[in-house]
């Protein structure tokens, strides 16, 4: 592996994999959001896994696959479970319920978008690790390992930008669901925008090349909207409210 592609690697598990908690440790203060809500958001994402797996294998077991599942299937099932899962960690316990307001929510959506960018992380970790020190193996499960081992840094670069904005992304969903509990009607809402990202996204992944910028560029639309959204949250005095509905909803 390149110098320029080892500091990339480097570069990437950092942002990736760390970013999310370093980025909420030094934000404490200024939400002031207790870090309870970040790992109680990260707990309920992993739970959501163990939702998802055992639907995924049976969409397997129908053996189904191209766009039907990257581009509908899949997202329906990602926005369903993870939304869902979102919603009831709102539910679990005194803290998660007195801090569904707008700091909150985003200190829960780096916990839930963070926990995703680790396992990510670590997938990615693997897969260079095996490239490198096991390449018949990585080549025997359909990889190139010489895309990797003689590759440029342009790979890990983008996969760091595309945690980035997916983390973006689930400070987005945890501002709906956290409104939800003001409306109810937000809770639609926040799996069809899901649903809408990943299925906008992967689609795209599915039929360019893997090179093409235009998934990112997508993301990144989606990203500005999540920007958007908390900005305009933020503004209107919803915080008192809310913390108001979240202890007689309770």
């Amino acid at each position: 592996m390149s110098t320029p592609a080892l500091m990339a690697f480097v570069v990437a598990a950092v942002v990736a994999g760390l970013g999310a908690p370093i980025l909420v440790t030094a934000l404490r203060k200024r939400l002031r959001v207790p870090m309870t809500v970040f790992f109680v958001a990260a707990g309920f994402y992993l739970l959501n896994l163990l939702i998802q797996q055992p639907i995924f294998l049976g969409v397997r077991a129908f053996h189904l696959n191209g766009v039907v599942v990257t581009g509908l299937i899949a997202p329906a099932i990602y926005a369903v479970c993870e939304e869902s899962m979102r919603y009831l960690s709102f539910r679990a316990g005194r803290k998660m319920r007195d801090n569904r307001t707008p700091n909150g929510a985003v200190v829960a959506g780096l916990g839930h978008g963070g926990a995703e960018a680790l396992l990510f992380t670590l997938g990615m970790v693997a897969s260079v690790a095996t490239a490198v020190l096991a390449p018949q193996m990585f080549a025997a499960n359909g990889g190139d390992p010489n895309a990797i081992v003689h590759g440029g840094p342009g790979y890990y670069l983008q996969f760091a930008l595309s945690r980035v904005l997916a983390v973006i992304a689930h400070t987005g969903f945890a501002t709906m669901i956290m409104l939800s509990y003001r409306q109810v009607r937000w809770l639609p809402a926040a799996i069809t925008a899901h649903f809408a990202v990943d299925a906008s996204v992967f689609s795209l992944q599915g039929v360019l090349p893997a090179s093409s910028p235009v998934p990112d560029l997508v993301f990144a639309g989606w990203a500005a909207l999540a920007i958007v959204l908390l900005v305009v949250v933020r503004r209107r005095p919803v915080a008192v409210e809310l913390g108001e509905i979240a202890r007689i909803g309770s």
